[in-house]
């Protein structure tokens, strides 16, 4: 009998077997494929099997699948890809999988990423993740490191949720020139 690397990428779908089980909240699956010892690496050599897992089921909203993965080994040493898991589920709007993250695990909620952005920026389209951010987990609206403000974000991302946020739950000024390129995000 032939052993299939359960790794290998599908060749209709471009995904991982992981990542098609992942796809389909299939717990059982991903645990087999765990238990397998047999994934190959995906995307770059560098990427292991449990990045793919944490930042994937995060990414697509899979919260079964994530607390599976995080059940399996100890990820005290982790942060890093629990940052990025936190960071693909605030991008995309998956709240389970952020209240999961924040209350099981040791993210920093408030960290930011290398161009001076936080979670509400990440979240700026999907306002129930906004408003849960800021006002149940406290996640401050700054500015980025070219001084933008998250409402700069969202008129960006032509997002009216993120611009009704900015506006009514948090104080900036929507008037404020930026010293860096000389406009007002109601000058847009």
């Amino acid at each position: 009998s032939k052993s299939t690397d359960l790794g290998e990428v599908d060749e209709d779908s471009g995904e991982s077997v992981l990542q098609l089980a992942i796809d389909s909240d299939d717990v059982e699956t991903v645990r087999l494929i765990y238990e397998s010892g047999r994934i190959s690496d995906f995307l770059k050599d560098s990427m292991k099997s449990e990045e793919i897992g944490l930042t994937y089921s995060a990414m697509t909203g899979k919260v079964e699948c994530l607390k599976y993965i995080l059940s399996m080994e100890d990820h005290s040493e982790s942060g890093e890809l629990i940052f990025y898991a936190y960071f693909y589920a605030c991008l995309n709007g998956h709240l389970d999988c952020i209240k999961f993250l924040l209350n099981n695990t040791e993210v920093d909620k408030k960290r930011l990423q290398e161009d001076g952005s936080n979670a509400l920026f990440w979240s700026i389209e999907k306002e129930e993740v906004l408003e849960y951010l800021f006002n149940e987990q406290q996640i401050p609206a700054i500015e980025d490191s070219m001084g933008q403000s998250i409402l700069d974000a969202a008129v960006v991302k032509n997002s009216i949720q993120g611009v009704n946020f900015a506006l009514d739950q948090c104080t900036i000024n929507p008037n404020k020139k930026k010293k860096k390129i000389g406009i007002s995000p109601l000058s847009l």
